[in-house]
């Protein structure tokens, strides 16, 4: 569950609490899981890196709460957030890296965003702050586009697009929570409203390896919300011929 769930949540379920919980919490955790929790960030006396990793390991339904939370705090958690390798579900989280995401390519994130965590010049003082993160998430969102033709072994095979492209072998070019933005309604849609900021690749390690809490990229990316994959879909049932996929091989690399 996450936070926009909590309308279909009964209200004597809810728990306001902060890390470390307390014993007696999570027993009655055990002994009810129609419970879900509110983590109040500015509370926990666990921080940064750690907060995540404690909240992705006990796998509780929940969802973070930074209203109480300094600018620095945010910032803080957020950065960590898109450079982990642990999955933390956490609807705040994702979407606000997607408004940041969006703004980093000078567009409106309010068709995807509807409550932001930060205003907009929180928003510009964080891309000023972690232009390198934030390059590295951009180019590898762009280069989703390679992953999907490579998913499609007929067309790969055909037309050798996962060997036309420079190869990216690094695991910890940027953190697992990525796959996070793809169920995003609208996002992958609004991302590719605009051309291209740099050249695409392959990240061997990301497109083909196991790396996503068990899964590989394909089991988040092929999702209802991702338009990018409907439209990739249309094009192999037989809409658009060759010539086409030929031009998607164009791509400056």
């Amino acid at each position: 569950m996450s936070l926009n769930q909590l309308n279909e949540i009964k209200q004597e379920n809810v728990r306001e609490v902060s890390v470390p919980l307390e014993i007696s919490q999570i027993k009655e955790f055990f002994e009810n899981k129609e419970l879900f929790f509110i983590v109040d960030y500015s509370k926990s006396k666990i921080k940064g890196s750690m907060f995540l990793t404690y909240i992705s390991n006990l796998e509780l339904p929940s969802e973070i709460y930074l209203g109480g939370a300094t600018k620095e705090e945010k910032f803080e958690i957020l950065k960590i957030f898109m450079e982990t390798r642990n999955l933390c579900r956490s609807d705040v989280l994702r979407f606000t890296v997607a408004q940041i995401l969006l703004t980093y390519r000078n567009l409106d994130s309010r068709a995807v965003i509807e409550n932001s965590l930060l205003s907009k010049e929180e928003c510009a003082e964080f891309i000023a702050s972690n232009v390198d993160l934030l390059k590295r998430w951009n180019t590898f969102l762009e280069s989703t586009l390679i992953f999907t033709l490579t998913s499609f072994q007929a067309l790969d095979e055909e037309f050798k697009f996962s060997t036309s492209f420079e190869v990216i072998d690094d695991a910890n070019y940027l953190g697992n929570n990525v796959v996070q933005l793809f169920s995003i309604p609208h996002f992958m849609e609004s991302f590719f409203s605009v051309p291209a900021m740099g050249p695409n690749y392959y990240f061997k390690a990301q497109f083909r390896e196991y790396m996503f809490k068990g899964k590989n990229l394909f089991e988040y990316f092929y999702c209802e919300e991702n338009t990018i994959v409907a439209i990739f879909s249309g094009l192999v049932e037989g809409r658009v011929g060759p010539e086409e996929f030929e031009k998607l091989k164009e791509i400056q690399v």
